[in-house]
């Protein structure tokens, strides 16, 4: 997944950003796993206990009077509507949204949409 920005650059955040985060349950696992390149999120993330660390190299692209940034970073919703859009059933696993916070003092893209950063914190299950 990949995130238009207006700038190439990360802003910090000031104060924690609520945002929505869609994850994959398998049915018969009950394990959760990121939406695109299936990175698994254990239960004491889940759980809010630790938070979500982005893994992989970020690469960032030149698209006309934006940027697209993509991997090394966790792209999340601005709102849960805008994620419900994206919550479409998928084979073997149930798309769930999650309620989350970008914590303050962590690194961020902003999208008109979405978010992309470095961590997000769990909050609670929405559905």
């Amino acid at each position: 997944m990949c995130l238009i920005s207006k700038n190439s650059k990360m802003e910090k955040a000031a104060n924690d950003i609520v945002c929505y985060k869609v994850l994959y349950q398998g049915i018969m696992t009950k394990d959760y796993y990121t939406p695109y390149l299936f990175c698994y999120v254990p239960n004491n993330i889940i759980n809010g206990d630790k938070c979500f660390f982005a893994e992989g190299r970020r690469k960032i692209y030149r698209h006309l009077n934006k940027y697209r940034i993509e991997g090394g970073v966790i792209h999340t919703y601005k709102s849960m509507e805008e994620a419900e859009t994206k919550r479409r059933p998928c084979g073997n696993f149930n798309r769930l949204i999650f309620k989350c916070i970008i914590p303050k003092g962590t690194y961020y893209f902003e999208g008109e949409t979405d978010y992309a950063s470095k961590k997000i914190k769990f909050v609670k299950l929405i559905f």
